[in-house]
C-alpha cells in the first residue's frame, strides 16, 4: 500500500473498517461487480449506488449501508461521513474503474440494503401522491422521483411491472431522491387505488390528452385539505384506459405549435408544481 494511503487510513475515524482491495477479483466485490440490479435485488436485498451526491444522500437517510468502495485519492474526503459499523473498500482509482465498466470519476459508490415491501396503508396520508401504473423507462423514473421530492409529494405509488425504483440508473437520475421519498410497488395496484379512493376519500386525477380533459391551471384540489393522487402514463402510450376511468378527473397540460404531449416526467413535474404551489 502507498504511504500516502497509510497516512490517510490513520487520519480516517472510520480506519477500522477499512479494507484495502487490490484485485477486481476479490468476492467482497460481488455487489459490485458481478450483479446486475435485478439479481442483487433477488439474490440479496441489495441496490448499489454511485457518486458522491448520492451516497451522501444514502448515508443521511434511514436507509442501511453496507458498505462503500472508494478510490484512494477520494478516501480522506469521507473521513467524517462514514458511519462505524459501514465497511468501507479502498482501492486504486484504476480498478474501481475496472470494476463500474468505464472510466469513473466520481470516485466513490455504496451498496445500500432495500426497504422491506411497503404497502398503501403507509401513504393513506398522503396529501398528494404520484402514481405511475407502468413507467418502463429509468430515466424517466428518476427525473419524476426528483421532481417528487423536491416539489414536496408526498410518495410515489408504482406497479410492479415498471422499472426498478432502486436501479442503479434510477438512483442516479433521481440524484438520491428515491432516499428521501416513501416508494410503494404494488402488485393490486387497481385495487389499492380504489381503496384510496372510496375509502380514504383521495381524489384520483389522471394526466390524459382526452377531449373531455380540463385544462390543468383550472383544477383545484378538494376542499377540507383532501389528499390528490395523479395517475400518469407511460412515454410512448399514454395512460392506459382502465386507468383514466378509474380517476374522479381528468387534467391536461395545453398545448400549441402542433406539439401533442410533454415527456411524462417533464408533464409530471409541471402537474406537481400547479398542484403543490
Amino acid at each position: 500500500m502507498k504511504a500516502e494511503t497509510r497516512l490517510k487510513l490513520r487520519r480516517t475515524k472510520t480506519a477500522g473498517n477499512v479494507i484495502p482491495i487490490t484485485d477486481v477479483n476479490d468476492p467482497r466485490l460481488r455487489p459490485y461487480t458481478a450483479l446486475k440490479d435485478r439479481q442483487l435485488a433477488a439474490e440479496a436485498g441489495l441496490f448499489v449506488c454511485e457518486g458522491e451526491h448520492n451516497v451522501r444522500r444514502l448515508l443521511a437517510s434511514g436507509f442501511q449501508t453496507v458498505s462503500l468502495l472508494i478510490a484512494e485519492h477520494r478516501l480522506a474526503d469521507w473521513a467524517d461521513a462514514v458511519p462505524e459499523e459501514t465497511i468501507v473498500y479502498v482501492a486504486p482509482n484504476e480498478l474501481v474503474s475496472q470494476v463500474v465498466g468505464f472510466a469513473f470519476h466520481l470516485g466513490v459508490l455504496a451498496c445500500g440494503v432495500r426497504p422491506a415491501g411497503g404497502s398503501v396503508a403507509s401513504l393513506l396520508l398522503a396529501r398528494t401522491l404520484v402514481v405511475l401504473p407502468e413507467i418502463r423507462n429509468a430515466e424517466n423514473l428518476g427525473l419524476i422521483a426528483r421532481a417528487a421530492h423536491g416539489l414536496g409529494a408526498d410518495g410515489l405509488l408504482l406497479s410492479d411491472i415498471g422499472c426498478d425504483p432502486f436501479a442503479r440508473r434510477v438512483i442516479r437520475v433521481s440524484m438520491g431522491s428515491v432516499f428521501g421519498l416513501p416508494i410503494v410497488r404494488s402488485s393490486t395496484l387497481a385495487e389499492d387505488l380504489r381503496q384510496l379512493r372510496d375509502e380514504q376519500g383521495m381524489v384520483l386525477v389522471a394526466a390524459a390528452l382526452d377531449e373531455d380533459a380540463q385544462p390543468l391551471r383550472t383544477f383545484e384540489r378538494p376542499a377540507g385539505g383532501g389528499g390528490v393522487a395523479v395517475v400518469l402514463g407511460n412515454e410512448p402510450d399514454g395512460l392506459d384506459r382502465r386507468w383514466v376511468e378509474l380517476c374522479d378527473h381528468k387534467v391536461m397540460i395545453p398545448m400549441s405549435a402542433g406539439v401533442d404531449s410533454l415527456n411524462v416526467a417533464v408533464a409530471a413535474g409541471i402537474v406537481l408544481y400547479q398542484l403543490l404551489r
